[in-house]
């Protein structure tokens, strides 16, 4: 399924929540505390944590609430980004995720709390370029939902330095 430019070029450049994939040993106490202070950051929970996408929510669904059930464990851990990519092209067209934006929790997550964001596509989001930015846990969020045409760009254009979070 391609998915090139936002899915509506009359609504905001992205679409819907976000998709937070865990690759790393992640507690589901820590997962929560992660999605509280992403709300912390933009006044919304935003993010979903991934792991089937008949859980995914539709329009008008919440992403996901701490606290975190306890039984749940993400399918990603010690998986790949290409596996979380593969997943990614697999959207179904009823689901309320944003296609070209996601977030995962790898080892800079563990080692320096820093939540990695992704976009799919080049900076009119055409095609299958992927890049990284690595952000705050709290900003992380609020980056990902201002994101609008060119912002990414910008963003790098004034990145500090290679490895520093841009929010």
């Amino acid at each position: 399924m391609a998915h090139d430019g936002p899915k509506d070029v009359n609504t905001a450049w992205t679409d819907g929540h976000f998709a937070l994939f865990v690759l790393a040993d992640v507690s589901n106490e820590d997962l929560g505390r992660v999605l509280d202070e992403a709300y912390d950051g933009s006044g919304e929970y935003y993010y979903w944590l991934a792991d089937d996408w008949s859980n995914a929510p539709r329009d008008g669904e919440d992403a996901t609430k701490p606290p975190i059930a306890e039984d749940w464990r993400s399918p990603f851990q010690k998986k790949t980004v290409d596996d979380v990519v593969a997943f990614m092209k697999k959207i179904p067209e009823d689901r309320y995720i944003d296609y070209h934006h996601f977030a995962v929790l790898d080892e800079d997550f563990t080692k320096r709390r820093l939540v990695t964001i992704y976009r799919i596509g080049n900076e009119d989001l055409v095609g299958d370029e992927l890049d990284a930015l690595p952000c705050s846990v709290a900003g992380s969020t609020l980056f990902l939902s201002s994101m609008n045409s060119h912002y990414w760009e910008e963003t790098k254009a004034n990145y500090p330095e290679k490895g520093e979070p841009v929010g």
